[in-house]
């Protein structure tokens, strides 16, 4: 929470949040969208997944919003990998998510290359 509410720790809940977190939607693998693998994968109908469908349009607008705003805010070589630091991290964070969801769902979680 600090990241967000310190000012000197802002760039990087403004990555982690901005970049990391909104660019999730716009993940895609073999060329399907996220939504459409989910929805494959767990028998979801398109209704199910409306919420993912629309915000994957609307978040490459937050993620160059999110890509203006933290090299605004980066004026230094430390606050450039602070923020990049953050951006991995959370998306290791909403791996791990996934990871649990598939287990939770599936079973063993799938090898990863």
């Amino acid at each position: 929470m600090a990241a967000v509410l310190e000012q000197g720790r802002y760039h990087v809940g403004a990555a982690s949040v901005l970049i990391a977190s909104e660019g999730q939607n716009l993940e895609t693998t073999g060329g399907a969208a996220r939504h459409e693998l989910l929805g494959s994968r767990y028998g979801l109908t398109e209704r199910d997944l409306q919420f993912f469908s629309v915000h994957q349009k609307e978040d490459v607008g937050h993620v160059e919003q999110g890509l203006n705003l933290v090299s605004a805010l980066c004026t230094t070589e430390t606050m450039q990998q602070e923020a990049l630091f953050a951006v991995g991290y959370t998306c290791e964070l909403f791996s791990a998510m996934y990871d649990g969801m598939y287990q939770a769902y599936c079973g063993e979680p799938e090898a990863r290359a």
